[in-house]
């Protein structure tokens, strides 16, 4: 086995561009003066988080989205609730502290 084949590399990735963007928006972080408090609230820094909102880097993995989840639970109050179905279809529910409720679904597009 080669280096290249050693490491295990996953063919398929869950697109959570448009999830982020919307935990993002549901807090009030694309307004200007706010991403840098909303990266902290995340775990990350702020020219990581702008660079995700812009699409200019590839997506957090499902492990960091999950992590950014919680802790934007714990300090805000924001449920986000994510169901993926084994064709990659990622439903997702997002309820702010306001009872207000974002709904959506992501296909995986075909490339």
């Amino acid at each position: 086995m080669s280096a290249k084949e050693s490491g295990f590399k996953f063919k398929e990735k869950v697109d959570t561009y448009e999830i982020i963007y919307k935990m993002t928006n549901s807090i009030n972080g694309l307004a200007k003066g706010n991403l840098t408090r909303t990266a902290n609230i995340y775990g990350t820094s702020r020219n990581r988080l702008r660079d995700i909102l812009k699409r200019r880097v590839s997506p957090p993995t499902l492990d960091t989205l999950c992590i950014w989840i919680n802790n934007l639970y714990v300090k805000t109050g924001v449920r986000v609730v994510i169901t993926l179905t084994p064709d990659f279809k990622t439903y997702y529910s997002i309820i702010d502290d306001r009872k207000n409720k974002i709904e959506g679904v992501i296909e995986k597009t075909k490339t």
